[in-house]
């Protein structure tokens, strides 16, 4: 989600809807608002798996972005949470 934070901020007003909508970023961009779903996998991205509504919504929505990170590596600290690196 940070990498997509920082990616989108460049490019327009980023708004955060993770929490309640199936989409996680509105993104406006020269006037234009656009739905980003952002998807991460420790692996190479060759597939990406979507839920049906992220799927409606981006046949619905005329302006969707999926943001895929790969190669993520997610490390155990010594407070034995978990925090994530790479991508």
């Amino acid at each position: 989600m940070n990498l997509a934070l920082e990616h989108y901020s460049k490019l327009g007003k980023v708004i955060d809807t993770s929490r309640n909508s199936s989409y996680d970023y509105v993104v406006e961009i020269d006037g234009v608002a656009w739905h980003v779903e952002v998807k991460g996998t420790q692996n190479e991205p060759n597939a990406i798996l979507l839920t049906p509504n992220e799927v409606q919504h981006a046949h619905e929505y005329p302006n969707v972005a999926l943001f895929v990170v790969g190669r993520i590596r997610v490390i155990k600290s010594d407070t034995g949470d978990y925090e994530t690196e790479g991508g």
